[in-house]
């Protein structure tokens, strides 16, 4: 005997599935310490709300880093899953934060222990900065095969608590 209930089942498993999340993305908080200095080295990751195609059958999220060295200063980082990043050595990316204009920033492809990572070229400070207050940041950017993608950042407040060092704000010596 067939469940008369499977087809509502099916439609509302497929519904979650491709439903976006309706909750604001959390940042996530972490530091060490710089050997040679002895200094906190402060990072801040988020990650972005919706997933994006990037080949056939396959969705990928970005994430942000910002992170504070002590001796190197801010870097604004992007990655996404498969490295899909369409960038041979230098490229952009464009950022709006709430309701601001759309900027763009020079990124450039770097490779670290957890593989390729983009890293925002000039202004990380000032870009910081917008994405720690901004509640809405959108991102787009070139993606291998598939052209410019948009993801969305539905973010909380950021926690100065758990990342004290404030873009703009001076060296203490």
């Amino acid at each position: 005997m067939r469940d008369r209930n499977f087809l509502p089942k099916v439609v509302l498993a497929s519904l979650l599935l491709v439903t976006p999340h309706l909750h604001a993305a959390t940042w996530e908080y972490k530091s060490t310490d710089d050997p040679m200095t002895d200094e906190p080295i402060y990072e801040a990751v988020i990650l972005s709300d919706n997933q994006v195609d990037v080949s056939f059958n396959r969705k990928a999220t970005l994430s942000v880093i910002t992170r504070f060295h002590p001796r190197n200063g801010w870097n604004i980082e992007f990655t996404i899953d498969n490295d899909q990043i369409s960038c041979l050595g230098s490229c952009s990316v464009t950022i709006r934060l709430d309701n601001e204009k759309a900027t763009n920033h020079s990124i450039e492809k770097v490779f670290n222990v957890k593989g390729y990572v983009y890293r925002v070229r000039n202004n990380a400070e000032k870009v910081a900065e917008g994405m720690f207050r901004a509640k809405k940041i959108l991102v787009e950017l070139e993606i291998f095969e598939q052209g410019a993608q948009l993801f969305r950042f539905e973010t909380n407040t950021f926690d100065y608590g758990l990342f004290p060092h404030k873009p703009g704000e001076k060296e203490k010596r």
